[in-house]
């Protein structure tokens, strides 16, 4: 994905400032007040992954009953889960 074809549109002058904070409670708090919720992708996720594994590890391995049980992922194994960073804003 790139943003190099698009055209740059500045935008008129407000004559106002806006502060943002960017927390864990609120993942955005404005100056104004707006409180933006966190969604907690990465929580949801490591519930389904924590799940998947303890119902993978309760079938006998190289039994039938456990493809079916296995993840569509490769083996977690010394993976460590870590939050995505945002991605960057196009530069214009």
């Amino acid at each position: 994905m790139s943003c190099d074809d698009v055209p740059a549109e500045p935008l008129s002058a407000t004559g106002t400032t806006v502060g943002i904070d960017l927390g864990v409670a609120s993942l955005v708090t404005t100056s104004d007040g707006e409180h933006l919720d966190n969604p907690r992708h990465l929580a949801a996720s490591a519930d389904r992954l924590v799940g998947a594994q303890r119902d993978l590890a309760r079938k006998k391995r190289g039994g039938a009953r456990r493809w079916p049980a296995s993840p569509p992922w490769p083996s977690t194994a010394g993976l460590q889960l870590t939050a995505a960073p945002f991605p960057k804003p196009c530069q214009s």
